[in-house]
C-alpha cells in the first residue's frame, strides 16, 4: 500500500501535474469528439482538465510556499544539525553550542538542554511538518 502512495504522490504531486492533466484532458476531448461527434462533450471534458489543472498548479504553488516559509524559519532558529562521529544525531545552536544528542548506544544527551524559544519554535515547525504530510496524504 505504501509503494501505491508513493507511485501515486510522485505521478501527481509533482511541477508537472498540471501540463500532464492538461494533454490529458485533450486527449480525452478529441477522442470523445472523434468517437462520438459530440461536439459538447468534448468541451466538457476540455474544461474539466482545465479546472483540475489549474486547481493542481495552485495547490503545487500553496505546497512550495509553506515549504519555503518552513526552511526559512528552520534557517531563522540558528539550530542545525552536525556530522559528528561520536554522535548517530546531533542537533547544535547558532554559537556551535550541543543541545541534544544521540549516541550510537542510542543513549540521549541534553547536554544544555534545548533553550525555550527554540523548543517553542522545534515544536510549531514538527506540528507544520505533520500537517503537511497529513495534507499530502489526504
Amino acid at each position: 500500500m505504501k509503494y501505491m502512495k508513493d507511485s501515486f504522490y510522485r505521478c501527481f504531486c509533482s511541477k508537472y501535474t498540471p501540463g500532464c492533466l492538461l494533454v490529458l484532458s485533450l486527449t480525452v476531448s478529441f477522442i470523445c469528439y472523434w468517437m462520438e461527434r459530440n461536439l459538447s462533450l468534448s468541451i466538457t471534458q476540455f474544461v474539466i482538465g482545465l479546472v483540475l489543472g489549474l486547481q493542481s498548479a495552485l495547490e503545487s504553488k500553496r505546497m512550495h510556499s509553506k515549504v519555503e516559509k518552513l526552511t526559512k524559519r528552520i534557517d531563522e532558529t540558528g539550530v542545525k544539525l552536525v556530522d559528528n562521529p561520536e554522535y548517530v544525531y546531533s542537533l547544535v545552536d547558532s554559537v556551535e553550542h550541543v543541545l541534544f544528542s544521540i549516541d550510537y548506544e542510542g543513549c540521549v544527551d541534553w547536554q544544555k538542554g534545548i533553550p525555550k524559544p527554540i523548543k517553542l519554535e522545534l515544536d510549531s515547525i514538527k506540528r507544520d511538518i505533520a500537517n503537511i504530510k497529513k495534507n499530502m496524504v489526504s
